[in-house]
């Protein structure tokens, strides 16, 4: 009789067992390190969210003349064009009316946004002429809290003519 070479039944369990255990090992990496992208890239995008926003904050109040605030929504005036940011809980709505109305929204699921200090300052002093200066926003993203400042140079003769309204 002749013999044949094959592997014994035990032989082809521990093999199936061994290989078992080291692909549980490896789905387990992969799933763990999807999951940890996945927060990055979300946390990654908020942070870009906030940049992007701040970035507009800052050219808006450079080109407007002058800050309001109202009814939970900041108004920066132009010559031409009113801009109003309103804030809510889940997001940030800007509106421009130039010649036609348009909006942009800011979506801030993970942001807690709060105005900390709105002071507007006169002859060293500060004074309440319904027009803002100066304002922080305190931005809770992920965890870190950014304090996003803002402020706007007002001459004085801007100043007297607020003064006297």
């Amino acid at each position: 009789m002749l013999k044949m070479k094959a592997y014994t039944l035990v032989e082809v369990i521990v093999t199936m067992l061994l290989s078992a255990i080291i692909i549980g090992i490896a789905i387990t990496g992969y799933s763990m390190t999807n999951d940890q992208f996945r927060i990055f890239d979300t946390s990654t995008k908020q942070s870009l969210d906030v940049l992007q926003f701040d970035a507009m904050m800052k050219t808006d109040i450079d080109k407007c003349n002058a800050i309001f605030w109202e009814d939970n929504e900041l108004i920066l005036k132009d010559e031409n064009n009113i801009i109003i940011y309103s804030f809510d809980d889940e997001k940030i709505l800007r509106k421009e009316q130039l010649q036609s109305e348009f909006e942009d929204e800011i979506k801030v699921k993970t942001i807690e946004l709060m105005i900390l200090k709105k002071v507007t300052f006169f002859e060293n002093e500060q004074k309440d002429y319904g027009i803002i200066d100066t304002f922080i926003l305190s931005i809770n993203n992920f965890g870190r809290t950014q304090i996003l400042p803002y402020s706007k140079r007002y001459s004085a003769v801007q100043l007297m003519n607020f003064k006297e309204k």
